[in-house]
């Protein structure tokens, strides 16, 4: 044991205390975090709580949500900063005449879910391999009102369009790379007719983009979007004073790759 004031005496000379104190001090810090993680909200719950179910901002807002998001984040979603580079975009959707618009990879129905509000002259037909999908996507359409034009498909195949829609078609496709695979006009001749908004997963390589424009290239107009990172600019004035500023940092980070690209590939009938 050390002797009365010899620690003092080690600090004075600048000596480090004693490992003991060090393990005891870390304990300590520890066992804060441990409790700050159990007590504290997270970024998630903040925003959460604060927006309630509805969305604030965004080509979607005032859309009752669900209180989680399948694949993705859901303060982005509840901020109106989610996928903003197809903001644009997706104005010139709700303003287009579409009788049918297919959501390949619906998730819980953000997109299904939120054109349908937007579009009410339009029926939603979504796709999704994910057994959570369907309760979800039910239960965001029925709080939505729009239960009577949302309906679940599951799989996306050729045998699921075998169907001619009766008027414009969009298609919004999010299916983790395997674009390729499934956007294919000679298995698939409803998307020559199609207007097409397709998230592309190979930015690295580039070699899905090459795929989707060669196949399209003679049938639509092509257009891209990189993903770009967020700042905070990109949150409306109102809502950035509600909350601090490392929880607006935290929540419209969406996790993603940017370099990671869409495309909005629409018809165009003077294209040969």
């Amino acid at each position: 044991m050390s002797a009365p004031g010899a620690e003092n005496h080690q600090r004075s000379l600048g000596l480090s205390p004693p490992l003991h104190r060090l393990d005891t001090g870390q304990r300590i810090l520890d066992r804060l975090r441990r409790l700050r993680s159990r007590w504290c909200p997270t970024t998630r719950e903040r925003v959460v709580a604060a927006c309630g179910d509805t969305i604030l901002a965004g080509p979607f807002r005032g859309m009752r949500y669900v209180d989680r998001a399948v694949g993705s984040a859901l303060p982005p979603k509840l901020l109106g900063t989610y996928e903003l580079e197809l903001h644009p975009w997706l104005e010139e959707i709700i303003g287009t005449d579409y009788r049918e618009i297919r959501v390949v990879g619906c998730a819980e129905g953000y997109y299904a879910v939120g054109l349908a509000r937007r579009l009410p002259g339009c029926r939603v037909l979504a796709h999704d391999l994910d057994r959570s999908v369907p309760p979800l996507l039910k239960r965001l359409a029925v709080i939505n009102e729009v239960a009577d034009r949302v309906e679940f498909r599951g799989e996306w195949s050729a045998a699921s369009v075998a169907s001619e829609p009766a008027g414009r078609t969009l298609i919004v496709c999010d299916i983790e790379g395997a674009e390729a695979e499934l956007l294919d006009p000679v298995a698939m001749p409803l998307l020559r007719r199609s207007d097409i908004l397709v998230e592309v997963h190979d930015a690295a390589k580039g070699t899905i983009e090459t795929i989707l424009r060669e196949r399209f290239a003679a049938t639509h107009r092509i257009r891209r979007a990189i993903a770009i990172p967020r700042t905070l600019g990109d949150i409306e004035v109102p809502l950035q004073r509600r909350f601090r500023r490392r929880t607006l940092e935290r929540s419209i980070d969406e996790g993603r790759k940017y370099g990671l690209t869409w495309l909005f590939m629409t018809t165009d009938e003077t294209a040969t």
